[in-house]
């Protein structure tokens, strides 16, 4: 078998075996695992590249003294992937013998099912990301908002009041203040509540305020502006306790978490436009949000269960910066 007989990846050197020239290659890889590069730009592979857990960057061919780029599938070491990984090999090959001008989007479309059979991380949806993406704004916020307050407070207060990391009821929480990151792919504030007392005081603390941290992202690959960004942006800001804390939370995010040893796969993930400027909103203390009381009897019917709906912050005015300085002092303890 081919594979068999390439020699080990040393450092990151690899001997390679092309398959079909300027298209594809095989090679060993770290840690005795096999790697199949397929040439082209980020951009070749299109849609058909995001949410497969794969790898784009780089390289170097020191035979032929060029640079290049390429998509790569790694399979670990072991005798089903090596089979696995020289089947897809030959799938890669014969599609591209059959079809020379094939496009990177149709080529990685048609070897999917089979790559699936080989690459089983678990990466974050592109909702996902979403998500954890706006949290990591206002993350940054506040990080600056600690920095700059005198005295100083410290970058663990900031981790600390994280606790949608967990799938908490709250994005962010501490000493009676919630804020809820809203993430809209739309063109106006208009977010998915769920569930309905997600806006609403806790029923503990009845005085608990509601506020919604709101913006735009929306989907598009040509932006330069990923989840990535804003994990980057907030990382080197930690030290290093709270960096071993944020790693270890952020591995849990949404029940599948964000892997940082998996960064380089979400190179090929889409980035998000910004649509909607960030905006801090109270929302507790709005007349006309669903509440319990608008039903009758004053609770919702016993046999819905999941009660989700849209609610709409445009033509509020947003909290100004002195009442958001005092409301990230409270948030964060320090008052």
């Amino acid at each position: 078998m081919a594979i068999r007989q390439l020699e080990p990846c040393i450092a990151e050197n690899r001997q390679a075996l092309t398959l079909v020239q300027g298209r594809l290659h095989l090679a060993r890889g770290p840690g005795e695992s096999t790697e199949l590069f397929l040439e082209g730009s980020r951009e070749s592979f299109g849609l058909a590249a995001v949410g497969r857990s794969l790898e784009w960057g780089p390289f170097h061919d020191l035979s032929a003294g060029r640079e290049f780029q390429a998509l790569v599938v790694r399979a670990r070491e072991g005798d089903i992937t090596v089979r696995l990984m020289a089947h897809l090999s030959y799938e890669a090959t014969r599609l591209l013998a059959s079809a020379p001008d094939m496009s990177n989007s149709e080529l990685l479309e048609r070897l999917g099912p089979f790559i699936e059979l080989i690459i089983h991380r678990r990466m974050l949806s592109v909702h996902q990301q979403m998500g954890l993406t706006g949290e990591l704004v206002f993350f940054f916020e506040l990080l600056n908002f600690a920095e700059n307050h005198m005295p100083h407070i410290g970058n663990r207060s900031v981790l600390n009041a994280w606790t949608g990391w967990d799938s908490s009821r709250r994005d962010f929480a501490g000493n009676r203040v919630a804020v809820e990151v809203k993430a809209t792919g739309q063109d106006s504030r208009r977010h998915a509540v769920h569930p309905m007392y997600q806006l609403l005081p806790d029923t503990y603390q009845p005085d608990e305020m509601v506020y919604v941290f709101s913006l735009g992202l929306k989907p598009d690959r040509s932006s330069a502006f990923t989840l990535l960004t804003a994990f980057d942006r907030v990382f080197p800001r930690l030290d290093q306790d709270a960096k071993r804390v944020f790693h270890e939370r952020i591995s849990h995010y949404g029940g599948v978490g964000f892997d940082v040893g998996l960064k380089s796969h979400y190179v090929l993930e889409p980035g998000f436009v910004m649509t909607q400027p960030p905006a801090l909103f109270r929302v507790d203390q709005l007349p006309d949000i669903l509440r319990p009381e608008s039903f009758v009897g004053g609770q919702p019917p016993r046999r819905a269960t999941r009660l989700r709906y849209d609610v709409s912050l445009e033509g509020l005015a947003p909290v100004l910066a002195e009442e958001r300085g005092v409301l990230y002092e409270r948030l964060l303890f320090a008052r």
